[in-house]
């Protein structure tokens, strides 16, 4: 298998962020241990950059913060569910039992994970919502 075909199977996660520190070590993070990543620093960024008609493929993920300005990490995902896109989300949050978590979690997240965030408890819910390899 070439370099360039087996980076393209490794499994992408987009980073949405206001905060540049945080996208960074996400990205770090994550590279560190096989997954791509894309970043972002605002969810408007985002849907221009990745547009909602597409589909994703297999192996995709969303790590979204949940307080930004402009569109929120619940905002965007209402826009993700109402345009019919099922990206599994991980909405990350200073407040995790919060009216913004609850509404992404109502929209379709299917995780939320509390800042400060551990390293491994947040890989481990990566890992469990990307599909196993075959």
């Amino acid at each position: 298998m070439s370099g360039i075909t087996s980076r393209q199977t490794r499994p992408l996660v987009y980073i949405v962020d206001d905060d540049g520190a945080v996208r960074t070590s996400l990205k770090l993070l994550l590279e560190t241990h096989g997954l791509r990543t894309r970043r972002f620093k605002s969810c408007a960024d985002f849907l221009a950059a990745v547009p909602v008609d597409i589909d994703d493929p297999p192996g995709v993920c969303l790590l979204v913060d949940a307080h930004m300005p402009g569109m929120n990490g619940a905002d965007l995902q209402e826009h993700l569910q109402a345009s019919g896109r099922d990206i599994p989300t991980i909405l990350m949050t200073a407040q995790p039992h919060g009216p913004l978590a609850t509404r992404a979690q109502a929209a379709g997240a299917r995780e939320v994970i509390a800042k400060p965030i551990d390293g491994q408890d947040l890989l481990s819910r990566i890992n469990q919502l990307l599909p196993t390899p075959t």
